[in-house]
């Protein structure tokens, strides 16, 4: 928690990603994961939104010097994908 928030509304509500993983190439993904019913919800689409830029922002940054992307799974993403994270990354949203 807090350890990167991302603002997702003009409210200046944040939400935090469920995890980040670091590939060999040193690509730095946020995930988010969640259930089935809540894939299209305005809510988990507002927040996909807001990480989408966020990661775009942070990677034109040329002080970053890291690319940062942002995939959004389902639970069922997560089953087809047998925890293979290859599988992962190209089922996710």
């Amino acid at each position: 928690i807090n350890e990167l928030p991302i603002l997702w509304n003009s409210g200046g509500q944040q939400y935090n990603p469920d995890l980040i993983i670091i590939e060999n190439d040193r690509t730095h993904w946020v995930v988010e994961v969640k259930m089935d019913k809540e894939m299209n919800s305005d809510e988990v689409q507002g927040k996909r939104d807001a990480a989408q830029r966020w990661a775009n922002h942070v990677s034109a940054d040329e002080a970053v010097g890291t690319a940062w992307r942002y995939l959004l799974v389902s639970e069922s993403d997560i089953i087809t994908a047998k925890g293979s994270w290859a599988a992962l990354r190209s089922l996710g949203a």
